[in-house]
């Protein structure tokens, strides 16, 4: 008999999907709708398009059950923008080491620039202790500590 052994990242779906850097300036998500766009109006239907159907091939590669559009079209995300990013980083670390090479610079650099003097962050404006907890997680996840890391 022949062992069946579960996926090594046994997930359905993903909601968001990381926006390409020529798509959109991360830095301005939180800013007013509409203004992180890196193209014109004519010519962001067809770019969020394309941005679609790279989240639709990456999702599929990392052989998730059902590939959704990653909100391409979307530019706010309710909020918990420090939430998904430890949630994304645990999924980008456990799928393949390229993946995470693309992704933990990018969010790595990202809370280093807006970590406060004192060492913290707000996360979200939920307040300092969540997002200091958060980015520390995300933070941490190359070290591999946490039991869900195990590879």
């Amino acid at each position: 008999m022949t062992a069946v052994h579960p996926p090594e990242f046994a997930t359905q779906l993903v909601g968001s999907w990381c926006k390409p850097k020529w798509l959109c300036d991360h830095d301005k998500v939180y800013g007013k709708e509409g203004t992180w766009w890196r193209l014109p109006a004519d010519d962001l239907p067809e770019a969020q398009d394309d941005s679609v159907r790279l989240a639709v091939f990456d999702q599929n590669r990392a052989g998730l059950t059902y590939a959704t559009d990653g909100e391409c079209r979307r530019q706010t995300f309710s909020g918990h923008f420090y939430y998904g990013t430890l949630y994304t980083g645990q999924a980008m670390y456990l799928s393949s080491k390229e993946n995470w090479k693309e992704y933990f610079p990018g969010i790595r650099d990202y809370f280093i620039k807006n970590q406060a003097k004192d060492g913290s962050w707000t996360g979200d404006g939920v307040g300092e202790t969540y997002g200091t907890a958060i980015a520390l997680m995300t933070l941490q996840l190359p070290y591999g500590y946490m039991p869900i890391l195990q590879r």
